[in-house]
């Protein structure tokens, strides 16, 4: 996908996000990549209630635990993607793995953009250094990922969305 966009003629590739529930996952992934916890991450993505909330971080926390990665300090960053990740995530980190390789320019825009980021830079590390983070999610993980990352986004507008929209 990014080596096709910039053989195309593209300078830039720009990631988002568009759905429902898929923060899930995103969420999975910065816990087992960072070692945290479901419940330091996990936020209330489309605005759910408190007891959707409790059961989105019960799902996580069992999703970690099945595929033994809850207090796992060095996972591999595909094994994390294969036993709680989504097929969007790996897409997205491949395109930006594609253009690290190319020394081109992506553009994280949301919540999945960023665990998409983590997972492309714990594949290969260094690789951050062509991402630029257009905004701040209000999502509850995303300072704890940009911190990891080593990212600082250009705006913080309090947007729980990454719809193209930062």
């Amino acid at each position: 996908m990014g080596v096709k966009a910039f053989e195309e003629g593209n300078q830039v590739i720009a990631t988002g996000e568009l759905g429902m529930g898929n923060t899930t996952a995103a969420s999975a992934i910065i816990a087992a990549l960072l070692n945290k916890t479901a419940a330091e991450v996990v936020g209330r993505g489309s605005n759910i209630s408190d007891e959707r909330l409790k059961h989105k971080i019960d799902v996580v926390n069992r999703s970690l635990e099945r595929a033994n990665l809850k207090e796992n300090e060095s996972p591999d960053p595909l094994i994390v993607l294969s036993e709680v990740g989504a097929l969007e995530l790996g897409a997205m980190a491949g395109a930006m793995l594609s253009a690290g390789a190319m020394n081109k320019p992506v553009l994280l825009d949301g919540f999945l953009s960023y665990s998409a980021a983590l997972l492309a830079n714990s594949i290969k590390p260094g690789v951050v250094n062509y991402m630029i983070p257009t905004h701040k999610s209000k999502e509850k993980g995303s300072r704890i990922v940009l911190d990891a990352l080593g990212l600082d986004p250009y705006i913080d507008i309090n947007m729980c969305v990454g719809e193209g929209s930062g």
